[in-house]
């Protein structure tokens, strides 16, 4: 017969494997998204481009493709370094660049996804370098990270 303090630790083991599991099953099927939509957008660019370019013919096709690229690198480039310098600004004020860092992230992937050839991340990353469309997207990542914070029991103290 176990003593109470035995079934307490028995208990108190299952809960963290309980809670090992779930946490580890989240990331697996977080991979596993990740793996099919890595798998699946790929595919659909292909098939978009293929398409494009029966409808609206070669030339045109590839021209955009050269154009959404020096385009989205020119305004990357650009709004990255006005966010840059705003990020400068705050800091010699002494102040937290929150907002700003969460823009260079965005501007970041969305000039990034500008230059990859494809419609789908084409319209990503216009999104992106749109600063009235990029509120919902930092909202989202500012939630996010408060679910990893939270989950971890870390605690972030600002003065």
């Amino acid at each position: 017969m176990r003593s109470l303090k035995q079934r307490e630790e028995a208990r108190a083991g299952h809960v963290v494997f309980c809670i090992a599991a779930i946490y580890i099953e989240k990331e697996v099927i977080g991979m596993k998204v990740f793996l099919f939509l890595f798998i699946l957008i790929p595919a659909l660019e292909i098939t978009m481009l293929i398409g494009s370019g029966r409808w609206i013919g070669l030339l045109p096709t590839f021209c955009v493709i050269v154009l959404t690229g020096i385009v989205g690198a020119y305004i990357a480039k650009r709004q990255g370094l006005a966010v840059w310098r705003d990020i400068q600004y705050r800091l010699s004020r002494g102040e937290l660049p929150g907002d700003a860092v969460l823009d260079a992230i965005c501007i970041f992937v969305g000039g990034i996804l500008l230059m990859v050839p494809g419609y789908i991340t084409d319209c990503v990353g216009i999104v992106l370098l749109i600063p009235a469309a990029r509120k919902p997207v930092k909202y989202m990542i500012i939630k996010w990270m408060e679910r990893k914070i939270n989950r971890n029991n870390t605690i972030i103290v600002q003065k």
